[in-house]
């Protein structure tokens, strides 16, 4: 009885790793999908005012100068305005003028 008994249990051995090796794979894979999705969501979502949207702020460009700092160029209800950002406050800095762009006014958008 005892051989009985050491040849089930011999033989459950490799099934057991195989069972573990096919769960630990099916695992990984699964959170390789997610953080690939996660990674695909954070890249391609559309935000407001990204791709000129209706929205009543927009982004129109970021540039870094620190590694918590940045100037940014917003629209504001149709007028564009830079601030500074930091990590500890949001500074107004000036408005921007059409003019002081090169932007013609007469809805071309066009520069002169």
């Amino acid at each position: 009885m005892n051989a009985m008994a050491a040849d089930a249990t011999t033989a459950l051995a490799p099934d057991l790793w195989m069972t573990l090796l096919k769960s630990f794979a099916v695992l990984c894979l699964v959170l390789g999908l997610v953080l690939a999705l996660l990674f695909l969501l954070r890249r391609f979502a559309l935000h407001p005012g990204r791709l000129g949207g209706n929205s009543v702020m927009k982004t129109l460009a970021i540039h870094h100068v620190g590694p918590k700092e940045r100037v940014m160029l917003m629209e504001v209800m149709g007028e564009r305005i830079l601030i500074g950002v930091t990590a500890q406050q949001i500074n107004y800095l000036t408005t921007i003028r059409n003019y002081e762009l090169g932007i013609r006014n007469d809805g071309s958008g066009g520069r002169t």
